[in-house]
C-alpha cells in the first residue's frame, strides 16, 4: 500500500512545487519590470507659463534615458501607448502632432528638474502633451501622462514704421530701412512665423518673406 501512494504523493508535491515556482517567477519578473521603469522626478512632468506659440515643460527621472514628448492641438483621447508617443516622438510633428521633443537624461542629470521650450503653431489654442519615459536599456514606463493646457491668445502687434532715409519714400539705388517698433518699445507683437508682404505700390510683383 505505502509503495504504491509515495508516488502519486510526490508527483502530487511536484506539481504543487512547480505551480509556486511558476507563481514566483511571475511575480518576482513583474516586480523587477517595474523597478527597471523609469520614475519622474517630484512635480514632473508639468506646464510652465505658456506664450502664444510657446509651451514651456518641466521633466526628470531617476535614471539615464529618454523623455518622449507629443503635442496635438486639441484634447486628445483615449491616451495612446507608451509605444504610439514614442513613435510619434520620433516622427515628428504631423497634422494634428505639432510640436515632439526626444530628450536624453545622461548620468549628471539624474534626479534633475529639467526644461524645455516647445515650439507650436496654434494661438489661443487647448494642446494634449503626453509624456512617456524610457531607461537606457530601452525599458517604456507602462503608462504614459497626458497634461493639458492653452496657449494665450496672440497679443496686439504695435508697429511703427520708419525708413532712415529723409521722407517716406526711397529712390532707385538709395536703400531704407524699416523697424518694427521704436528701439526699446517691446514686444512689438509680431511672432517668430510672421509672413510679411511688401507692396512697392507701383505694379512690382510683391515681395513676401516669414
Amino acid at each position: 500500500m505505502r509503495t504504491s501512494i509515495l508516488p502519486e504523493i510526490k508527483k502530487i508535491f511536484d506539481m504543487k512545487t512547480r505551480r509556486l515556482f511558476t507563481l514566483f517567477s511571475i511575480v518576482f519578473l513583474s516586480t523587477v519590470g517595474l523597478i527597471a521603469q523609469p520614475v519622474w522626478v517630484a512635480t514632473t512632468p508639468s506646464i510652465g507659463t505658456t506664450g502664444p506659440l510657446t509651451i514651456p515643460v518641466n521633466y526628470g527621472i531617476d535614471r539615464v534615458g529618454t523623455v518622449y514628448i507629443t503635442v496635438v492641438n486639441f484634447d486628445f483621447s483615449p491616451i495612446p501607448t507608451s509605444a504610439q508617443i514614442k513613435a510619434g516622438a520620433l516622427a515628428g510633428p504631423a497634422g494634428g502632432r505639432v510640436a515632439t521633443a526626444v530628450l536624453p537624461v545622461t548620468a549628471a542629470n539624474i534626479n534633475l528638474v529639467l526644461n524645455t521650450i516647445l515650439t507650436v503653431i496654434n494661438p489661443n489654442t487647448v494642446h494634449s502633451l503626453f509624456f512617456v519615459a524610457e531607461d537606457g536599456g530601452g525599458v517604456l514606463q507602462a503608462v504614459p501622462i497626458k497634461l493639458l493646457c492653452t496657449t494665450k491668445p496672440c497679443p496686439d502687434i504695435q508697429l511703427f514704421t520708419f525708413f532712415g532715409n529723409v521722407g517716406e519714400c526711397v529712390n532707385i539705388g538709395a536703400s531704407g530701412m524699416f523697424q518694427a517698433a521704436p528701439l526699446g518699445l517691446l514686444p512689438t507683437g509680431v511672432l517668430k512665423g510672421t509672413i510679411w508682404t511688401v507692396d512697392w505700390g507701383d505694379g512690382t510683383a510683391l515681395w513676401q518673406y516669414t
